[in-house]
């Protein structure tokens, strides 16, 4: 799926291709310089992980989420034909369908649920959050930058 994304508009004014390739050659530098082989060893190092513990947990995450996903995307599929739906299948029309899906058979609606994930009642529950965890109050300041970040 990346590849296919990568690809889908090359060139034009928001081609980064180049800046992707500069960025992947400065961590590859990186790694070079602090002695890793890669840039995934780089970052695993603080996070007391390795690159090898990562891709094992992806696999066995895999493995268990592997039938039950390949169960869903049928069922979807199937969902979809009773709908009146022709053809291959692709991620926009699986998106539709899904709500579709969601909408009808699990009577959910996402909609619904907007007004609880509003960016205000988002942020203060975070921010009680930080208080209750880790004691700490989260304030709103002016728009001035502090003393030691100003330029002048």
């Amino acid at each position: 799926v990346p590849r296919a994304s990568a690809q889908a508009a090359p060139g034009g004014g928001g081609d980064n291709t180049a800046l992707i390739s500069e960025i992947l050659e400065l961590r590859q530098k990186k790694a070079d310089m602090l002695g890793y082989k890669n840039f995934a060893e780089v970052s695993c190092a603080s996070k007391m992980a390795t690159p090898a513990k990562a891709m094992e947990l992806m696999e066995d995450l895999r493995k268990s989420a592997y039938d039950e996903a390949v169960r869903e995307a049928k069922e979807l599929k199937e969902f979809a034909k009773e709908k009146g739906f022709e053809g291959e299948m692709m991620p926009w029309d699986e998106g539709y369908y899904a709500e579709l899906y969601r909408q009808e058979k699990l009577d959910f609606d996402e909609e619904a649920l907007r007004p609880y994930l509003a960016l205000p009642n988002v942020l203060d529950g975070m921010f009680a959050l930080a208080k209750r965890l880790f004691d700490i109050d989260v304030v709103q300041v002016d728009d001035k930058a502090p003393p030691h970040l100003e330029q002048g």
